[in-house]
């Protein structure tokens, strides 16, 4: 059921996860899952069993060459079929060595309703902007939580409706699922994979925030060799067929790598995340579906932990205004999200979720 832009001011908190499994009790008899007592519900082993079952040999656009048993392999890493479909030669190196078991899946999906204060049109060329000419601004914001089957529906509803019109304020929309995986690399190495997808994408497209922090970081060490992101999108180009003798709009797409050096990186002693650039409509190019997606590594760096729980977070906030913002003044903290040096009114309602796992 929609929700009115009345209700912007008591929007709902939207959230992501995942759960990181640490080995059980000494003497506990190892087995295939490397030490690891759990069990994938069967939502999540049908999740994995699906990206299982789209590996073949292929080569990907890129010219890399992947066979079947190497796809299964970096499905253990929290890759899936369209990550490897545009996978470079810099990133599968830093992965040909690296074996995993995915241990943890998460999956959530969101509605975003969007308050603008004047209606933004989007011309036939693609380029996005508010009656007046100014950059489109939110001034209010709903987020849902839906099932998978609601947000399916909701999502083929929202895509045949632009903007409407609540009590004099413009609502727009957008589609978003998160989903997060914790991978078991060896006794005490973790990877975490986060992607947001933007099925359907929001008018206003700035750096949004993505990042995922720990409980306890005395304890963890991050290994920043062994992180990487990504934007790839999809979308239609306006382009000029000189055999046809007419231009009409073709499908096209592009990857934005982040790769461990990367400047976008939020190097936290307690985090790591990005700031990403949200791919935006251009003359002759509208963009239609975004995902971002990071990984990194993490380490126990002691010989003990005297907690009961491992406990993570992962925080995501999409920027609402038009204004640019340095790493340097974004604050991450795993008790209180992230925060920003120039007040949190220019970004959404944070998402965020905790996970809490026994460690014995």
């Amino acid at each position: 059921m929609k929700k009115s832009i009345v209700g912007l001011l008591t929007g709902i908190m939207v959230v992501s996860s995942w759960a990181t499994y640490l080995p059980q009790q000494a003497g506990a008899e190892e087995n295939t899952r490397k030490n690891i007592e759990f069990q994938l519900s069967a939502e999540e082993q049908s999740y994995v069993n699906e990206m299982l079952g789209e590996c073949s040999d292929f080569t990907n656009e890129n010219g890399l060459e992947i066979k079947k048993t190497d796809c299964e392999r970096m499905v253990g890493l929290g890759f899936d079929l369209e990550d490897m479909e545009n996978m470079d030669q810099e990133e599968y190196d830093g992965n040909k060595d690296e074996e995993a078991e995915i241990v943890n899946v998460e999956r959530s999906f969101f509605k975003h309703t969007y308050a603008m204060s004047e209606p933004v049109i989007t011309d036939e060329y693609g380029v996005s902007k508010t009656a007046s000419g100014a950059e489109p601004t939110v001034v209010g914001e709903v987020q849902e939580e839906l099932s998978e089957e609601e947000f399916n529906k909701q999502l083929e509803e929202v895509k045949k409706i632009e903007e409407t019109s609540v009590n004099g304020l413009i609502e727009t929309f957008a589609m978003t699922e998160l989903t997060a995986i914790t991978s078991k690399i060896d006794k005490n190495t973790f990877r975490v994979t986060t992607a947001l997808k933007w099925k359907d994408t929001p008018v206003v497209r700035q750096e949004d925030v993505f990042t995922a922090t720990m409980r306890y970081p005395d304890y963890w060490s991050i290994n920043r060799s062994k992180r990487s992101g990504k934007q790839y999108w999809e979308g239609k180009k306006y382009v000029y067929d000189a055999k046809a003798g007419k231009s009409s709009w073709k499908n096209t797409k592009g990857t934005i790598r982040y790769n461990k050096d990367s400047s976008k990186w939020l190097n936290r002693y307690n985090s790591d995340g990005l700031l990403i650039n949200l791919k935006d409509n251009a003359s002759l190019l509208k963009v239609n579906y975004i995902k971002n997606k990071f990984y990194y590594n993490y380490d126990l760096n002691k010989s003990s932990y005297p907690y009961t729980y491992v406990e993570n977070k992962g925080m995501y906030r999409h920027k609402i205004a038009n204004f640019t913002i340095k790493p340097s003044e974004i604050t991450v903290s795993h008790d209180y999200g992230i925060t920003f040096a120039v007040g949190n009114s220019k970004f959404d309602k944070q998402r965020t979720k905790v996970s809490k796992v026994k460690f014995k």
